[in-house]
Order: structure tokens, then sequence, then C-alpha cells
């Protein structure tokens, strides 16, 4: 067995496995592992003062898997490491180690990361955590209650060389209370000197907001228009309770006229210079003076893997090479050396850059582990130094150019896992990146979003099990998205609806961390936001502090509940995760005091208790912090956003004026022409395109609209100026919002032109459109369908006057609110499209629909297709009476398209592949039908030994509407990671017309894998 830590024993003495393998590894290149499986190397063990150490040699190596008292964490506590040497005439690479340890496990206590805790058999923890100021180290469990370390150690070593390995902390103690696992991560951390991480006092009452001045990365960072016109922002995103920016790289990264001509702020191309393509310097200065004006903290950014910045190249001996001496260029520019004195200093020098320009107050840092072990380095042997021994010499020179007499205590956000050495970097405050929420909520997508109690109990045991983990007092972020999550998976609203995003930011509001928005996440959300938003920062005992998760079903099973307890005001935040509405009439959870009222931040709605009693409704998706007294959030006033409709007379003959508003049905270049009718009441229009027909009820104008959509024409516009306000009835969610021009060209004098085709490939948004950028749209029935029993629009002026579009129903392929400025010229206006065809919609979402897996080679777009829309024109006298118009008790979430059923007890994605640990299922029902035979060809993993094997041919079962389909396989090696070869496969030929269509994977072996989008392929007669 290896190393046994059993509550009677000082130090392990059973050393060894069954068959005498050893409980420490290093692994060489080119040799076997080190000591070899086969036990035919003993270890001899030495004692010396508490320091106890075992020893394998053979033929020139020697390792030593060393055992030091760690006095800190008590007498059965010691500090494990390795130290190899190579006494052989040769020069070897020693490229990974790896530790075990073996105990008598009654069960895992807990693991998170950077713990791995156990109880024994005896009845104490037997605790491992992992602390590497040089390297990464990961701790896991192993079946039969085994424990491994794994560490990437990467050393040259010539003869005579050794390498010192340090690896993790394994201890004993006692398990005596009701929360030993989080009681020995506080001792751990305080042994090694960090007691608490304190920020400073804003970060506990701030909103985060990710933004580029460029633009969001839909449109390769490249379609806001620069310093000057983001700016126009701030004073709404203040409004929204934004009040510290994450800003995107501001160093000169852009070149050309165009995006496509370089590429974007992740290959910066002078680290010392403000891109003048944004505004250079005096751009950026007036940009962060706005912030500061709003009371907003600027964060800025710094891309240390160099690209092709002059710095990066002008330092070629530090550019990172793996084994075989090969440039590693893992972005495609220089791939720095975090650990280069030089780099560090140009890394420094761009952040005094920016802290003097524009006062920043902190730094994300991309990719902070650095680009892999450096195997040039100049510095040292020590390969894998340059990985997290470089991260943190780099992490305090970022601090040291930031630092000012106005900002004394930087904030670093590293984007990396929350390795725990990064919280401890002197004179800064760390804050951790959140990693590990955005991988874990990739699971709510199809039907498992249909049911909000089995997101809500996996939401419950995510945040239980992460408790305690971070250093105490350390923070992390907390968000849904970034600009990485929209390449991989769409924005939130597009994966979970309006209605979701909103529940789950209301999650991340509720417990600790600090909050944060990425760029125009906020589109429609505006009130509701606000609201959320200026509520936590009235609140900062929600930032930080204690929290207690009740059982899943305390309120309700599909309302996520935490406590966050406070000598003052206690909080009892509860978020409806469903689309309905809920009546809670339950006992207050024992960790939260009993008032006699209890009141919500959030809108001001009160309720009484009574014997414990907490009895409250919420409506679908809310979000509500309940207290035992009235909050004041201090909702500032709204800024006036809309520009005024312009006064002379319009050339369209559909034109209606109201307040200080302009709507026009259709545009001057339809050439509607009035049919002459008898009844004044009753009018008719034709054009080329087809027929409207507007009637005059009590309840308004009924327009009524039978045209015929083409590419060209796709169907009908209506315009808006003047509008101060929109508002959308959608099914989850009455969407709201500001009218706010985000979208502008960037100065002419900068030669710099994005185009809406300058897109990045399959995005945005997982192939929601064809090879464009769609900017400008604020909402679609795409994205979020209207409420089927109230659909409505509605937009209002500044004085509160309101147009509202009633009753709106369609067979549209999509229905769009947009402010044009996907076009050019880009007047001020909303546009309001009711497309028969969307021609920017991808090919496959045009004939089949959003969310069908059907991928079919030659595809054609949609040419012409019929289009009929009816709705209601009213014009309220009142914001009020609008919004009353719209009301409506809003629907769950119905996932578009395909409805995938998952049965399998876990998936994880990797490369957008779906992995099995276990057998399971998928099944898509709903698929839509396609006139014709087709062969059905999938990507399925068919070996876990090689490119060529086949020794997972037969561990699938296919099924297309119950009929069982033979597996014909095709090229292999199509795809592969780690041990997981892909293949192509066919099935078929079947006939896929008729009706919607219901297919099924079932796998039989553990680890078979897919990828979840069918390929048709017409079938050969």
């Amino acid at each position: 067995m290896p190393p046994r830590l059993l509550s009677e024993m000082p130090l392990p003495n059973d050393i060894r496995r069954p068959g005498n393998d050893p409980a420490a590894w290093v692994f060489v290149a080119g040799r076997e592992q080190f000591p070899p499986a086969d036990g035919s190397v003993a270890p001899v063990e030495q004692n010396d003062g508490g320091t106890f150490v075992f020893v394998y040699e053979r033929d020139g190596l020697r390792l030593e898997d060393r055992y030091e008292s760690f006095s800190a964490l008590g007498p059965l506590a010691w500090r494990r490491s390795l130290h190899f040497t190579n006494s052989t005439d040769q020069t070897l690479d020693l490229v990974r180690a790896q530790l075990d340890f073996q105990t008598d496990i009654a069960t895992v206590a807990w693991h998170q990361h950077p713990f791995h805790m156990v109880q024994t058999t005896s009845g104490q923890l037997l605790c491992v955590a992992k602390w590497n100021e040089a390297e990464s180290v990961s701790v896991n469990g192993l079946g039969q209650g085994g424990i491994r370390a794994e560490v990437s150690a990467a050393w040259r070593l010539a003869p005579g060389q050794s390498a010192d390995i340090r690896a993790v902390d394994v201890w004993l103690a006692p398990n005596t209370d009701d929360d030993p696992t989080r009681r020995e991560a506080r001792r751990w951390y305080a042994a090694h000197g960090v007691d608490k991480v304190v920020y400073p006092d804003w970060v506990y009452r701030s909103i985060w907001y990710e933004a580029s001045a460029g633009g969001h990365i839909d449109s390769r960072f490249s379609d806001v228009g620069g310093f000057d016109a983001f700016a126009r922002q701030i004073p709404y995103l203040s409004a929204v309770g934004i009040n510290a920016i994450w800003l995107n790289a501001v160093q000169t990264h852009k070149s050309g006229a165009n995006p496509l001509a370089g590429w974007n702020h992740y290959a910066p191309r002078n680290q010392l210079e403000i891109d003048p393509v944004l505004g250079g310097a005096e751009g950026f200065a007036r940009l962060t003076a706005a912030m500061h004006r709003e009371g907003m903290h600027p964060i800025g950014e710094i891309v240390p893997h160099g690209g092709h910045s002059v710095q990066a190249e002008a330092l070629p001996a530090w550019h990172t090479r793996d084994r075989e001496g090969n440039l590693r260029k893992n972005w495609g520019g220089c791939g720095m050396d975090n650990a280069s004195p030089e780099w560090q200093d140009a890394c420094r020098q761009s952040m005094r850059l920016q802290a003097e320009t524009g006062g920043i107050e902190g730094v994300r840092i991309d990719v902070a582990p650095g680009q892999g072990a450096n195997w040039g380095s100049p510095r040292t042997n020590h390969a894998s130094y340059s990985n997290m021994g470089g991260c943190l010499e780099l992490m305090a020179a970022l601090r040291d150019g930031i630092r000012t007499p106005a900002c004394p205590v930087p904030i670093l956000l590293p984007e990396s896992g929350d390795q725990p050495e990064m919280f401890a970097v002197p004179g800064a405050a760390t804050l951790g990146y959140g990693w590990a929420f955005w991988m874990f909520s990739q699971r709510f997508k199809g039907e498992m979003l249909t049911h909000p109690e089995r997101i809500n109990q996996e939401l419950r045991d995510f945040f239980e099990n992460e408790r305690g983990s971070l250093p105490p007092g350390a923070l992390g972020l907390r968000t849904i998205n970034n600009h990485d999550t929209v390449c991989h998976s769409g924005r939130p609203a597009y994966r979970f609806g309006v209605g979701m995003q909103r529940a789950l930011y209301g999650v991340l509001l509720s417990v600790p961390g600090v909050p944060m928005l990425y760029q125009e996440e906020e589109i429609g959300s505006f009130e509701v936001l606000r609201r959320m938003n200026f509520a936590r920062r009235a609140l900062p005992q929600l930032a930080a502090g204690d929290v207690v998760y009740p059982p899943a079903d305390f309120a309700h099973p599909a309302v996520f509940a935490a406590v966050r307890p406070d000598p003052k005001q206690p909080v009892l935040c509860l978020v409806n995760l469903s689309g309905e509405r809920i009546v809670i009439d339950s006992d207050l959870p024992k960790s939260f005091p009993a008032p006699r009222r209890l009141c919500d931040a959030i809108t001001g709605a009160t309720s009484g208790v009574r014997d414990r009693r907490l009895r409250y409704t919420l409506a679908a998706y809310q979000t509500a912090f309940l207290t035992g007294s009235p909050v004041d959030i201090g909702l500032p006033e709204e800024p006036v956003t809309a520009p005024a409709a312009p006064d002379e007379p319009s050339a369209s003959p559909l034109s209606y004026h109201h307040g200080q508003m302009r709507l026009e049905i259709g545009r001057p270049e339809d050439g509607w022409v009035a049919s002459d009718s008898a009844n004044p009441m009753c009018q008719s229009f034709v054009s080329p395109a087809g027929k409207l027909q507007l009637v005059q009820t009590p309840d308004g104008l009924s327009v009524t609209a039978d045209l015929v959509a083409t590419r060209q024409h796709p169907g009908l516009v209506l315009t808006v100026q003047g509008a101060q306000r929109w508002l959308v009835s959608g099914r989850t969610a009455l969407l709201d919002d500001l009218v706010l021009r985000r979208h502008y060209p960037f100065p002419a004098g900068s030669g710099y032109l994005w185009q809406r085709q300058h897109a990045w490939g399959h995005l945005p948004w997982g192939g929601l459109y064809q090879g464009v950028c769609a900017s400008g749209r604020l909402w679609q029935t795409q994205v979020e369908p209207l409420h089927p029993q109230h659909p409505g629009i509605g937009f209002f002026d500044p004085g509160g006057q309101g147009i509202l579009l009633a009753n709106l129903h369609t067979d549209a392929m999509n229905v769009v609110l947009t402010d044009a400025s996907d076009e050019t010229p880009e007047p001020a206006r909303l546009e309001l499209r009711i497309l028969g065809i969307d021609p920017d919609l991808a090919v496959g979402v045009q004939r089949f629909g959003r969310g069908q897996p059907w991928q079919l080679a030659g595809l054609a777009p949609v040419e012409s297709r019929p289009l009929h829309a009816e709705f209601l024109l009213r014009f309220p006298e009142s914001a009020t009476a609008c919004g009353n118009l719209l009301h409506a008790l809003r629907l769950p979430y119905a996932p578009p398209g395909a409805d995938l059923v998952v049965d399998a007890p876990k998936v994880s994605d990797m490369g957008g592949r779906q992995f099995l640990p276990e057998p399971g299922s998928f099944t898509w029902q709903n698929l839509a039908p396609v006139e014709g035979r087709f062969e059905i060809e999938l990507e399925l993993r068919l070996s876990e030994r090689s490119g060529t094997d086949t020794d997972l041919a037969d561990a699938y079962e296919i099924t297309l509407d119950g009929q069982a389909l033979p597996v014909h396989w095709g090229q292999q090696d199509v795809w592969h990671t780690g041990n997981a070869y892909f293949a192509k496969a066919r099935l078929g030929p079947v006939d896929l017309g008729g009706q919607n269509h219901r297919l099924r994977i079932r796998t039989l072996r553990p680890w078979c894998a897919f990828q979840p989008a069918f390929r048709l392929i017409p079938a050969k007669e």
C-alpha cells in the first residue's frame, strides 16, 4: 500500500502497495517511470529529527520522498516533497511527478480545490492540500481509498544536477465539530501566512462590468468605436448600478484598415502605447475621467503572453520553447516567459502608463499561469518555474506598476483556477477568477432548463461544496459570462432565456463574491438589474462574510436560498428559478432571526412574520433580499438618453406622431400606395411586397400585413424616433430598457473600419448567424420569444407618452428590435423588423429553426416565403399605462428546437464533445423533418488507445424513432484529445420527412463520447 497515515501512527511505515509499487514517482522523457512499477527498487527509510525520507536509488537515479514536520498544523502534519538527482552521464528531462497517499477511508469528507479531505475509519480527518509557489499541482481522490497529487514539474537536469519538487501538505486532524473541513482549511491557510484577505472598502460594494472600448467579442472587439464612443455609455452604466469596469486591453493592438488585417487585443502590438485607433492616451484619459465622475473604478488588463508587441519581440531569448526547442506561440504571437525580469519590467511599465494616464486601480491578467514550461529559459533549468513561479513574480511587478498614493492596494485578477498561492501576494488584493462556476453552469442547457428544482439542487450543492475553499476573507468574481464563454456557449439570454438569466444573476448576487456583467448583457433588463445591483451595493454583507445554504427544498424546490448572517442586518436571499409564480409558506431557517416583518430591499415589498412562518410570493424568475427593516438602496435618476424626433415632415404615408415620438410603418423606398376606399375607418396600402390594411377600432388602429418576403425585401419595418424607453412582453420576462446607442464608427482619422462581416467565424452565439455579427439587435424572438398570450412591444418618450403594438401575432422567421446601427448611414432611431426571412441567420436556422442539430451540406438560404403579421397600434397616455398593457404572468423557458433529454449520472464537455464517464443516453426529441432520404453522419469516440484502434466500435446503440440503426464506421482520428480518438460514423439511409423525429444515442461502456451535431448526406439511389 502507499503511505498509510493512521491516527495512532506518527508517520507512514507501510510504504508499498501489493506488488511492491512505491508511493512516489518521477517521469523522465524517454524512460520508464522511476522507481519502476515492477517493485525492483526498494526504498531505504531515513529518520532525521522528525524528517522522514524514503530513498529510491538505481542506475544513477535517486529519488528522495521527504516528509518534513509541519508544526504549524500540529504533531501529525508534514510537508511532503521530492528531491530527484541525476547522477548519470546524460542530460535528462524530468516532465512530471506524482505522489500517492493511502489510509483506511470511511468516506470522502471534502474535495474542493485545493483540498482533498477524507474521514478515516478511526474517525479522524486525513487532509491533503497543495501549496506550490513554483508550479501547478492537482490533488484528487483515487479508487480504494487513495489520494494522488500530480505535479507539473519540468526540469532539464545535466549530470549531477537535482530537482526539488514541493508538492503538498498532509496532516491528521480531529473530526470533532460541525464543520471540521472548513476549520482545517482556515488553519492551513493561516499556516501559510494567509490569515485574512482584506480588500479596499469599495470592492465590497462593487458591481463589475467587463467591456472593450472597441466592442464586444462578437464583433472582434470592433463595433463600439473607441474610448469617446464608449464614454457615452458611462452615465447609463452608472444608472444600472455598475461602479467598476474591467476594461479589456487598451494597449495598441489594432492594425490595418479592419479587424481582419490584425487580430484583437489579445495580440498586443505595443505594451507601452495606448491604442491610437481607440483614441490614444487622450481618449483613454477622457473615458476614465467620465468613469471617475460617476464614482466608477477602472480596472486595466495585461496580456503577458506578449502577442506581437515590440517589447516581446525584442526579447527573443525569453520566448517559451517546448522540449524540442520549438517556439510555443500558443496564441499565434510571442509566447513570453513570465519569469523573465525584462518582460516583467515591460509589463510593470504598461501598468504604470495606465495608472498615470487613467488612474486604473487593478488589473486582469490574461492566462496568468503562463504559456507552459519554458525549456529554453536563460534563467533556470527549472522549466516549469515559468508557470506558477513566474506568475507570482509578474503579479508583484504589476502591483508595483499600479500602486500610487491614490491606489495603495491594487486589485489583481489573475485568469486562473483560483490558485491559493496567488492570494498571498503582499501589498495587493487578489480577486479569484471564478472559473469553476462558469464551467459548472455549462450543464444548464436543453431539457434541464425545464427542471428548476434540479438546477436549484445543483446550485446549492455547488456553493455549499465551494464554501470555505478560498482563503479567509478572499472573494471571487461572480459571473455567468465573459468574453471567453461567449465564444464557447453564447450569451446567457441565448442560453437560458432572459428570465433565467436574471435569476442566475440573482443567485450570484446572493453568494459571497464580486458580481460582474459582460458587455451588453444588461440590454433589456435595465430596471430589474439596477434595482438588484443597487440593493446589493446597499447590503455589503452580501459580498463577504458567512453564508448558510438551507436545504434545497427549504422554501420551495425551485427556489434557491442563502442566509447571510450579520449582527446588524441579516439577509435572507431567495431566487425563483422557475417561470411560475411561487407562494412560499415555510418556517424561517434556524440561522435567520425572526423579525416581525420582512422587507425586500429590491422591490420594497413587505410581508409579516408570525411564529417564525415565512409567507412570501415570488414572481417568475424573481430575486428577493429579505431583511428585518427597510433598506434605502438610493436609486439615482435615470439619464435622458433619447434624441428628439426630427421636426421635418416624413415622406412616409404611414407616419404617426405621439408626444415627442414619431412612428412610421414601412420606409419611403417601400413604395406604399393607398387604395381607394369608401370607408374612412378602413385603409389599404399596396406595394410590390404585398398589402397593408389599417382599420380604426375603439381600442386603436388594427394593422394587418400580408407580404411576400424575399432576401432583398425581408419583411415589414416600423421605425420609431424620439423614444426614451422600450418594452417587450417576452415569454419569460418583461424586457425594459432605455434607448441607448452603443455602436459607432471609429474616428475618421483612425483609418480603422469595421463591417458586420468582420465576425468570428461561427460566432456569435454558436451558429445563430451566418458569417456576420448582427450588431445593434436589442431583442429578437429567436432569443426571447414574445409572450404567447400577451405579445406586445411598447415605446415611450421622456415625458412618458407611449406607443404600443399590442397583440402582435406573426408567422415571421424572426422579429427584431434594433437601433439600426448595422446600417450606414446610422440615423438615431429604433427599428422593429418583422422578418419573413432573416438573412443574417445561419442557413440551418432559416431552414430548420434554432436548436436543431441537423447539418446539411449545400443547404441554400431561404429565398422567398409569405409573411403575415397583425397588431393593434395604441397610444397610451403614460408609461405606467403602457407597462400595464404589457403586464402578464411570465412563463417557463421553453428550449427551442429539438428537446435534448440526458439520462446519465455525469456528462463532461471537452472541445464541444460530450463525454459520459458511465453508460447513459442522450435523446433528441422534436427533430425537424427534412424531406428526402439521408445518411446521418456523427462523430463518435472510437478508441481510447490510438487513432487506428476500434476498441469502442460496439459501445453505441443508436435508434431513430425507436428503430435500431447499424453504425458504419468511416474516417478515423478526425479529432483527438488525450486518449480519446474520434471517428466518423454513418447511420442509414433513412427517410427524415413527415413528422418530427426522435434520435437516441445510448452508450454501453464507460467514457464513450460524441459530438452533438448530425451531418445529413443525401442517400445515393
